[in-house]
């Protein structure tokens, strides 16, 4: 018997869509909200991004979701397999020298240096 757990919907107008908008406006992000199990990750890895790659985008996936505890380091692994993808080529010698990303940074909050009140300073600088 089948669930729904095996329906395939492929969406190729919506990815002609979304690579229209990313086309007029290429440093604009896109984001999808949805409620949880409703294919949005099937519609990114198997519509969007064939379509993109087609088009000569790079595309990269983090699932942010399963690295809840260390969002940077699942932002790191992803970029790190699209710059593979770019530049590491698909011999043995190309697997042994995959480009490792060292460090993304973002905001974070300063321990040492608080506020009047207690609570702490947030700063926009980047990790040392």
């Amino acid at each position: 018997m089948k669930t729904f757990d095996d329906l395939e919907i492929r969406r190729p107008e919506l990815a002609r869509g979304y690579l229209q908008l990313l086309n007029a406006q290429p440093y604009r992000p896109i984001a999808l909200f949805a409620p949880r199990r409703v294919g949005k990750t099937f519609f990114l890895e198997n519509d969007l991004s064939p379509a993109a790659h087609a088009e000569g985008f790079i595309t990269v996936y983090a699932d942010l979701w399963l690295h809840k505890t260390a969002p940077l380091d699942a932002i790191n692994h992803a970029l790190e397999e699209g710059l593979d993808e770019l530049t590491v080529p698909t011999t043995t010698v190309g697997k042994i020298a995959k480009t490792p990303v060292k460090k993304v940074g973002g905001l974070r909050s300063h321990p040492r240096r608080r506020r009047r009140d207690g609570g702490p300073r947030h700063s926009g600088c980047f990790p040392p």
